[in-house]
């Protein structure tokens, strides 16, 4: 499960990206897993192989992120609104061979200044 946190982030506020691991069977948490989490900025970018003025391919890439109870989080500014962003998140098991992948969108909305 995905939550960001405000439900709906604005354009440079910090947002809690929350996930929790569960098994879909029983709802449970899965225990013991790492995780890699990436942002992609702006999904209708241009992500050929060139490059087009205005166009911005951003990513950051959370790493090796333990998650012992199933529960874990990072923090993230989005800096571009009114655009798609993908959140991906890759999960690996610690003691069984269980590995998942996850893909999220979140829009961002303008910041109310």
């Amino acid at each position: 499960m995905f939550t960001p946190s405000p439900e709906y982030p604005s354009v440079g506020n910090t947002t809690q990206l929350r996930f929790s691991i569960q098994d879909l069977k029983t709802g449970s948490h899965i225990k013991n897993v790492t995780a890699t989490v990436t942002v992609i900025d702006n999904l209708t970018a241009n992500i050929d192989t060139s490059v087009s003025k205005g166009s911005t391919r951003n990513f950051t890439i959370f790493k090796n992120i333990a998650a012992s109870n199933g529960n874990l989080s990072v923090n993230y500014r989005f800096l571009q609104a009114g655009k798609a962003h993908q959140i991906i998140i890759r999960v690996n098991s610690n003691n069984t061979q269980f590995k998942a992948l996850a893909s999220f969108n979140v829009i961002v909305l303008r910041s109310h200044q």
